[in-house]
C-alpha cells in the first residue's frame, strides 16, 4: 500500500472509533476496529506494530483500570504518530514561516514544494497567489 492509502485507512479508523465508555467490551465491532488498527500500524511501520499488540491485550485484558488506561493511552499515541508521519510524508509542510520583507522566499519555498512534486501531482496543483495588497 502507498503512504497515501494508509493514511486514509488511517483516519477513517480513527473517525469510526467505538465509544470510549464500551471500548473494553467483548463486542465483535470492537475486535474487528482493533484488528484494523493493528493491520494499519503494521503497514506503516512493522516495529511498532510489536508494540501495539501487547498494549490492545493490556488494555482489552487488564482488570486493573489504571494499567488499561495507561495502555490505551500508548495505543493512541502510536495511531496518531502513525497519522501525522504519514501525513508529513504525503501532504509534506502545511505551512511555511517567511520574515517580513522577504518576499522572495516564498516564492523559492512555493518553488521548491513545487518541484519535490512528482509530474503527476504537478498538473493537478492549483497555485492561488493573493492580489497585491490583500490579506
Amino acid at each position: 500500500m502507498r503512504d497515501s492509502e494508509i493514511l486514509a485507512e488511517l483516519e477513517d479508523l480513527l473517525r469510526t472509533m467505538p465509544p470510549r465508555a464500551t471500548l473494553r467490551h467483548n463486542t465483535e465491532e470492537n475486535f474487528a476496529w482493533f484488528g484494523r488498527a493493528r493491520s494499519i500500524v503494521c503497514a506503516w511501520n512493522g516495529m511498532s506494530s510489536v508494540l501495539f499488540g501487547p498494549y490492545v491485550e493490556a488494555f482489552i485484558g487488564s482488570m486493573n483500570a489504571l494499567v488499561a488506561e495507561e495502555a490505551f493511552a500508548k495505543l493512541m499515541t502510536i495511531l496518531h504518530e502513525a497519522r501525522w508521519d504519514l501525513r508529513m510524508r504525503t501532504t509534506g509542510p502545511i505551512s511555511i514561516a517567511v520574515n517580513r520583507g522577504q518576499p522572495f522566499d516564498y516564492f523559492d519555498e512555493v518553488r521548491r514544494y513545487y518541484s519535490a512534486l512528482g509530474e503527476e501531482k504537478r498538473q493537478t496543483v492549483n497555485l492561488t497567489i493573493p492580489a497585491r495588497g490583500s490579506k
